[in-house]
């Protein structure tokens, strides 16, 4: 499927088009344009979000604070809308690097740390200030030498489209979400949505909503002090024996 298909098939869904008809000129430019306004909201929700990138090899430089992240950027990523991890490679060239994991700074932890220029060899934290066009992400201590390299987990969203003849690569469910909720988007303004339509669209994202929040979630912890002396918990008894 590219993406004159997709236009199409929502242009069908939505009732804007015939089976077999093949779309106007500027039905497709809209259709496009909406497509990429659907996506670029999805890239705000954490639940659309498929997959979070490690991206190792991010160079530090003795005495600098920030960084720059972006296209065009300090470091060349894809800006991202927020950070998941963080660690520090202390020894690049060793046979057996070993990552070290850091802290990602809330913004208001980053407010409670009172000096910001102390300098050390190896990084505890990084906060990320989400300015546009590319990102800037702070160091802390501020590293006072090159050799350790910085690593993200940062998430990948869905990305825009460049042209109508773009093919379409997503996982499993990706497609019928796209084509049902672009649908009920290009009847915005235009006529009234199918109910039948409606549906599917919120179903269609709700399931990938689900597979995603699976895949971010952590195993289930209970510190040993509350469990007592059996250290484990039965939630058939309710007792920790």
């Amino acid at each position: 499927m590219d993406v004159t298909d997709l236009v199409t098939e929502s242009a069908i869904m939505a009732g804007i088009a015939a089976i077999g008809e093949t779309l106007d000129g500027g039905t497709a430019d809209y259709g496009f344009k909406k497509v990429n306004q659907l996506i670029s909201l999805w890239a705000n929700d954490r639940l659309t979000i498929y997959r979070s990138q490690r991206i190792a090899g991010l160079n530090l430089v003795s005495g600098t604070a920030s960084y720059t992240i972006g296209s065009a950027a300090t470091w060349v990523v894809a800006r991202p809308l927020w950070i998941d991890g963080a660690g520090v490679i202390i020894d690049p060239s060793a046979t057996y690097p070993v990552e070290v994991p850091i802290r990602v700074f809330t913004k208001n932890e980053w407010q409670d740390v009172l000096v910001k220029t102390i300098r050390s060899p190896l990084p505890q934290g990084i906060w990320y200030d989400r300015t546009f066009a590319n990102g800037t992400v702070y160091v802390y201590p501020v590293p006072n030498s090159s050799t350790p390299d910085i690593v993200l987990y940062i998430p990948i969203a869905v990305t825009v489209f460049d042209a109508l003849t773009d093919t379409i690569s997503l996982p499993p469910g990706y497609e019928l979400a796209l084509v049902s909720n672009l649908a009920v988007l290009m009847c915005v303004g235009l006529r009234e949505v199918p109910s039948d339509v409606a549906t599917l669209a919120v179903k269609s994202i709700g399931q990938i909503k689900g597979v995603n929040l699976v895949d971010q979630m952590d195993t289930l912890k209970c510190d040993k002090a509350v469990l007592g002396r059996g250290g484990a918990f039965n939630f058939y008894t309710g007792s920790s024996r």
